[in-house]
């Protein structure tokens, strides 16, 4: 989890409730995934945008996508948008 507070250091914002969105029909996860994976992170800040997310980081950006264990759930998806590496 010591990944997760860097992230945080280097300026990435955690988007809050995305399984709760992704129930809601705001976005579809796969499509979420496909472009992280594909590096087209600024298309993917557009989706988390159209999806109702404000404020996000300003381009370039980069996202960073994960699903992570939950007791309740069995497993939480979680993202965060931040500066792009140089």
């Amino acid at each position: 989890m010591a990944d997760l507070a860097l992230l945080e250091d280097d300026g990435f914002v955690e988007l809050e409730d995305l399984d709760a969105e992704v129930r809601a029909g705001a976005f579809d996860p796969e499509e979420l995934w496909e472009l992280v994976a594909a590096g087209d992170h600024e298309r993917a800040r557009e989706l988390l945008e159209q999806a109702g997310w404000e404020d996000l980081p300003l381009y370039p950006c980069e996202v960073v996508v994960m699903r992570v264990p939950d007791e309740g759930a069995g497993e939480r998806l979680r993202a965060w948008v931040g500066p792009a590496s140089l």
